[in-house]
């Protein structure tokens, strides 16, 4: 399926963006693949998105093993990726 790549204007946002390139890494990783067949990280990923509060939300997933592992693997290849640029 192709993906129209629309123009994004950051503003003064664009410390927090993440360019496409990078975040093909985490769809083709077989690692997070791996991860997500996990239902309980899919369940927590979802209650994470649909959080009224994301910040409290974030901060309690960061005491879980498996939420850390993922964000751990998804850091890891962006910063993988980065380091090489």
């Amino acid at each position: 399926m192709e993906v129209q790549l629309v123009p994004l204007d950051l503003g003064d946002d664009c410390s927090d963006y993440i360019p496409t390139r990078l975040l093909e890494k985490l769809r083709t990783s077989e690692r997070l693949k791996e991860l997500l067949s996990n239902r309980h990280l899919r369940d927590y990923l979802l209650c994470l998105d649909n959080s009224r509060h994301p910040a409290k939300a974030i901060e309690k997933a960061m005491k879980e093993p498996l939420f850390v592992e993922f964000a751990d693997e998804c850091l890891r290849l962006i910063s993988q990726e980065g380091a090489r640029e």
